[in-house]
């Protein structure tokens, strides 16, 4: 039995899906994203963890026919990406990792199911989880500009984070900016040092981290790494 956890792209959706791999319902053709997955037999069950930068599609897994004609399936890790914007490494070789667990029945009801699976993952990622206790410590939102609107220009995100901070009494906040780039999400990808003009350009960007950084406050950007569009500079490259 399969049970993958998994994302729609696109859409904010997690959610669980149980496969008996025996009922051929698994794709044979195509790979099929994941976040989570769990395989578990009568005796065993497996979950596996790497560090993909591939946010909700860290994981893929496909079915093949054997020879008997029975049916099996098997997870693989997604394209590692380790080469950051300014094409240097951010890990060496040896640091790209999958680490699969493997365990019985870990919570003793006399029954193996995805619950045995996932409790063995809890014992490898505890202290993976990177920025897990920050996450858990702010306020998190998202400044969003797209299609040209500069719905949210750096400096005006900054003053709305420190009304924010006034209000709750200088909690700490992440802010993930959304269209930074370009004419905002996902338009010009991947010139990622090309900064939305019309939201502020670099200047504003720079002041607006500064503002950030004395109210407690932390941005961080989103970017596409999966695709890459015709308008962008390096397309080509």
């Amino acid at each position: 039995t399969i049970v993958p956890s998994r994302g729609q792209y696109n859409i904010d959706d997690v959610n669980e899906v149980h496969y008996n791999i025996a009922d051929g319902n698994i794709s044979f053709d195509a790979d099929t994203a994941c976040i989570i997955p769990v395989i578990t037999t009568d005796e065993l069950s497996a979950s596996m963890e790497n560090n993909v930068l591939m946010n909700m599609r860290e994981f893929k897994y496909r079915a093949y026919r054997r020879s008997d004609g029975s049916i099996s399936a098997g997870f693989s890790s997604q394209d590692f990406m380790y080469r950051g914007i300014d094409g240097e490494k951010m890990f060496d070789d040896e640091d790209l990792y999958c680490q699969v667990v493997l365990t019985e029945d870990t919570n003793e009801d006399g029954t193996m199911d995805w619950q045995d699976g996932a409790n063995a993952l809890k014992t490898i990622i505890k202290d993976k989880i990177n920025g897990g206790d920050i996450m858990a410590d702010s306020f998190i939102h998202v400044g969003y500009n797209f299609a040209s609107g500069a719905q949210q220009p750096f400096l005006k995100v900054a003053d709305n984070m420190k009304r924010l901070s006034n209000l709750i009494d200088g909690f700490d906040q992440i802010l993930v900016l959304k269209g930074y780039a370009n004419e905002g999400h996902d338009s010009g990808h991947s010139d990622y040092d090309d900064i939305n003009h019309r939201a502020g350009d670099a200047e504003d960007m720079q002041k607006a981290a500064e503002i950030m950084q004395g109210i407690n406050s932390i941005m961080g950007i989103h970017i596409n790494h999966s695709e890459s569009y015709p308008e962008a500079k390096m397309y080509n490259d």
